[in-house]
């Protein structure tokens, strides 16, 4: 089964920016976040999550993480960009929080 040619890991994609082989990175909008695009000589690659889907930051984050690789400059293409959540609503988690027997800290100075 031959890999897909349009997808980047982490691991390559640090490689790349510390051996500056980079041409340009594009931080591309889409349904519920933004997808990091990079581009090498004549190949685009989206980064992808350890589990193989695209791995979707809000644009603060993906610039955060562009910097601590070491690719201060980009773009952005807010053009596909449509609001929303980048993870769905977990009500699991919230009934979970909310029957958790954990003290404030003000009822733990009252004692």
């Amino acid at each position: 089964m031959e890999p897909a040619k349009d997808i980047i890991k982490e691991p390559m994609l640090r490689y790349f920016a510390q051996n500056r082989t980079i041409r340009n990175a594009c931080v591309s909008g889409q349904d519920g976040g933004y997808v990091i695009k990079i581009q090498f000589k004549d190949y685009v690659g989206t980064l992808v999550s350890s589990r193989g889907g695209p791995r979707l930051f809000t644009l603060d984050n993906a610039a955060k993480y562009l910097r601590s690789i070491g690719l201060p400059r980009f773009e952005v293409d807010a053009s596909g960009f449509v609001p929303g959540r980048i993870r769905g609503p977990r009500p699991d988690r919230a009934v979970a929080l909310r029957t958790t027997k954990t003290k404030s800290p003000k009822e733990s100075l009252i004692k």
